[in-house]
């Protein structure tokens, strides 16, 4: 006999867990504190590059109120105190030989806070970086006047008709150059000019910390003897001593206009001016020291140095410069002083050559 066994399948029932996990929150540290150099302590041409020159710095200082605050130089401590409920406090650091003594040394400084609350909690600044620089810098170079400034026959005699020129030289690199100029009589020396000094190198030397300036002057007011000096000043606000001097005479006037003619011995036909010689003297005047140049049209045919006198002789024999003899020649004089300026053009002379002629015997 068969036994029917029937199986039954087990209801699986499915239950929801949730399970809660509790984490107790940690506590928040105190606000970052911050710590910037007081404008008025960053000496120099920039109050924002945190390079000075002074030994009693100012800092601005933000904390948690309330937190014990301490001013850090490196990983020494330097400052010590606590919050006030301000924004912001000022603490004063000094500069000395050794952090034993001081707060701040020569040279760079790494300066942070830290600011602990009263569970112990620490928070930390950003680093900020100051230099102090107390050594003078040394004297710059003594101004050269450019080539390109120094007009007339010569660049290099110092006697221009530029009435704003440009110097050059080398100092302390990326410093600022202060140009003075002074009348070569005494005086008063006012700044006329300032530049600033290249980076290192530029002077082509690496490593001298020496830089190349160039600072344009003026205008200058008059014509006159000039004495130039220049003066540094280095990032940090220190002034040098002034450097050599240098002497630029200022000529912007042109030379009196000089006049030409023919000498009456020379004068052998009529009318006036007309000769049948080709070898002539010529009666100039001009102003003493000046280059006087005599042209025959545009062709300039003789030029001489006007003597010390009023007046001087020139000869001239023709064909000359590729002009021929015979025929009208208009001569003149332009004179040209040792800066560089140029005379009215004389009154025009009308020299005529007319050569004797042969007549041929039959």
């Amino acid at each position: 006999m068969l036994k029917i066994v029937k199986i039954v399948q087990p209801t699986i029932i499915a239950l929801a867990v949730t399970i809660t996990s509790s984490v107790a929150a940690l506590p928040a540290g105190p606000p970052a504190p911050t710590i910037d150099l007081v404008d008025t302590s960053d000496s120099g041409a920039s109050n924002l590059d945190n390079v000075t020159g002074r030994t009693f710095l100012d800092f601005r200082v933000s904390a948690g109120s309330a937190t014990s605050v301490v001013i850090k130089n490196g990983v020494t401590v330097v400052d010590t105190f606590v919050m006030p409920a301000v924004e912001f406090t000022t603490r004063t650091l000094t500069v000395g030989a050794s952090l034993a003594v001081a707060d701040l040394l020569e040279g760079p400084n790494p300066v942070s806070v830290e600011s602990t609350d009263a569970g112990g909690n620490i928070s930390r600044s950003e680093e900020l970086l100051v230099t102090v620089d107390t050594t003078v810098p040394p004297s710059p170079s003594a101004p050269d006047l450019l080539f390109s400034s120094d007009s007339g026959s010569s660049n290099s005699d110092n006697v221009t008709n530029v009435t704003q020129p440009a110097f050059q030289g080398t100092g302390e690199a990326n410093g600022t150059v202060r140009i003075r100029a002074q009348s070569c009589a005494g005086g008063a020396s006012p700044v006329v000019g300032q530049g600033i000094v290249g980076a290192d190198a530029t002077d082509g030397v690496l490593g001298n910390r020496l830089g190349v300036w160039e600072v344009t002057v003026g205008p200058l007011a008059a014509d006159a003897c000039y004495r130039f000096t220049a003066v540094m000043e280095d990032l940090a606000g220190n002034i040098s001593t002034g450097s050599a001097t240098t002497d630029v005479t200022l000529d912007s006037t042109p030379p009196q206009r000089p006049t030409i003619d023919l000498v009456n011995a020379f004068d052998t036909g009529k009318p006036d001016n007309v000769t049948r010689l080709s070898t002539l003297d010529f009666r100039i005047s001009g102003e003493p020291g000046t280059t006087v140049a005599i042209k025959d049209g545009n062709t300039v045919v003789d030029s001489f140095i006007m003597p010390g006198v009023a007046f001087t002789t020139r000869t001239i024999t023709w064909p000359v410069e590729g002009i021929a003899v015979e025929g009208p020649h208009p001569l003149s004089a332009e004179a040209t002083d040792t800066a560089g300026n140029r005379s009215q053009q004389s009154a025009e002379l009308l020299l005529t050559i007319r050569p004797r002629r042969v007549s041929s015997s039959r």
